[in-house]
């Protein structure tokens, strides 16, 4: 589950180098936020997802832990209720009639 999680979720692109240990390095540090993200999600018991709480946790590094989590239980400013139809066109079609002679 956390490699899913690190290939989908964090940028993995350019390592930090070539040898063996900038790979461990860039490996721990995935699991470090990975850990972080999940323990705070678990805590603070919020309905948003791992990776939203991540991706606040990058927004917010240098602001008080007060804006964080302000931010973290804002309610979303808008609503989806999806693609809508926009007429109520229905189409009949007669029913065919098939002559055999």
């Amino acid at each position: 589950m956390f490699f899913k999680w690190v290939k989908q979720h964090l940028n993995l692109i350019q390592l930090f180098g070539c040898h063996s240990d900038a790979v461990w390095n860039h490996l721990f540090l995935s699991l470090i936020a990975f850990a972080v993200s999940l323990l705070l999600k678990l805590k603070l018991q919020t309905k948003k997802t791992q990776w939203a709480v991540l991706k606040l946790l990058r927004s917010y590094p240098f602001h008080p832990w007060e804006e964080f989590l302000v931010a973290l239980n804002r309610e979303p400013t808008r609503t989806s209720k999806g693609r809508q139809k926009t007429g109520s066109r229905q189409v009949m079609m007669e029913p065919q009639r098939i002559i055999l002679n």
